[in-house]
């Protein structure tokens, strides 16, 4: 009895709760995501706790390591020299809390079902919001205001960062994968490659990559021969290749570089590895080095003031990441530099806890491949730093956790 609370009215509310939580991530600003996300929040937990207290039974073991990230931002508020901000950042990763309580906690069969309507109806969603921002940005375009289908203009006008706008996208395209089974093979891989364009104005090279990853196991799992399975991986990668070198090569170079002016491949690699390999290692160790005394232990505690990183960028001559005092562009590097070895450490194990969930049914399932792609955008960026981030990382560790534990349900 204690599950007959969930009548069709609630049911359909907290699925409307959590499908408008998910969809906060492409709403412009982050102020207003977050109040929009925290309203959502606040409904869902008011109708978990008064309609049924104990829909669930709790497991705080495995809460606990889910829950990792956010309970390593809370212990660096005992080390940061900044207590305001901190605390305004704890009240920012409370999703990476908040998503899996609430979720666990409440009936599983529901929350399945929101996620499904979530992997059915978000990447429609997605494609028609950046759509709308591409026609925008075509008018500017044309009436000479630059070039606004283009990387950093385009995420301008769509007001989100081109890195985790690529992310949007690419888990747009790994729902389409979980819902594969509702389209036809035709309408499946125009639907696929309908997110390409979107990308190609995005221009950030993980998410090219990743794009890449995802489309590559969908075509491979979803064929038998073993020949054809190569075949795939070959034509995939030589047409990422002609992708990065005809439509990505200003982000490679330094410099933009005329149609009648030819480089050698060799030339290429020198220029990624010097202004962007080379370059982002740079970056790492210059808040690596910022690392003191005991604070290679603890860290600089959360959100604490940048000075010595700072200081360490501009003797590294990384003049921009110093004017604009950016983070270290890597999830574990920002981990490390904000709470020190111990930090690193349980996030590390909070990562392979994670990825271990996506291996219990199958040896290679869809999960795993978006947890994997999940850990290059770690390379490239501090994930865990902005709202964007934060929501689909706890929305996406949840689901994997809820699907290892309900087989017969999964979308695998």
């Amino acid at each position: 009895m204690k599950n007959s609370y969930y009548n069709g009215d609630v049911c359909l509310m907290i699925k409307c709760m959590i499908f408008l939580s998910f969809c906060s991530v492409i709403i412009r600003s982050e102020f207003f995501s977050s109040v929009f996300l925290f309203i959502s929040f606040f409904c869902l937990g008011a109708i978990s706790f008064t309609k049924a207290p104990s829909a669930e039974k709790i497991n705080f073991k495995i809460l606990f390591y889910l829950c990792l990230p956010f309970f390593i931002v809370v212990l660096g508020l005992f080390f940061s020299d900044s207590i305001f901000k901190a605390l305004e950042f704890v009240l920012r990763v409370t999703p990476l809390f908040l998503i899996p309580y609430l979720f666990i906690k409440s009936k599983q069969s529901i929350i399945i079902e929101s996620y499904k309507l979530i992997f059915k109806y978000f990447p429609f969603l997605s494609l028609g919001v950046f759509y709308s921002y591409a026609i925008i940005g075509f008018v500017y375009k044309i009436r000479g205001y630059g070039d606004y289908l283009y990387y950093s203009n385009f995420s301008e006008i769509v007001d989100i960062h081109p890195t985790y706008l690529g992310l949007i996208i690419n888990f747009s395209v790994w729902f389409v994968i979980k819902r594969k089974s509702l389209y036809n093979n035709i309408i499946y891989y125009l639907f696929l490659l309908s997110f390409l364009p979107l990308l190609i104005m995005v221009s950030s090279k993980t998410s090219i990559l990743v794009y890449s990853i995802l489309l590559s196991f969908t075509i491979i799992s979803s064929l038998k021969n073993i020949f054809f399975k190569g075949l795939a991986i070959i034509i995939i990668s030589c047409s990422f290749l002609f992708l990065v070198n005809n439509f990505l090569i200003d982000r490679f170079l330094d410099k933009k570089v005329s149609e009648q002016e030819t480089l050698e491949q060799h030339q290429i690699v020198k220029s990624l590895y010097e202004n962007d390999l080379s370059a982002r290692a740079q970056l790492w160790k210059s808040n690596i080095e910022s690392l003191k005394g005991f604070q290679i232990l603890y860290g600089n505690g959360t959100q604490s003031t940048n000075k010595e990183r700072n200081l360490n960028y501009k003797k590294n001559n990384l003049t921009k990441a110093y004017e604009e005092s950016y983070n270290a562009h890597n999830q574990f590097v920002e981990t490390l530099y904000s709470y020190g070895l111990v930090g690193l450490i349980l996030f590390l194990s909070h990562c392979i806890f994670v990825f271990k969930l996506t291996f219990i049914y199958k040896p290679l399932s869809s999960n795993s491949v978006i947890y994997f792609c999940l850990m290059l955008y770690f390379m490239t960026e501090s994930i865990l730093y902005r709202t964007i981030g934060i929501v689909l990382y706890a929305f996406i560790i949840t689901y994997i956790y809820i699907s290892s534990q309900n087989k017969e349900n999964e979308l695998l």
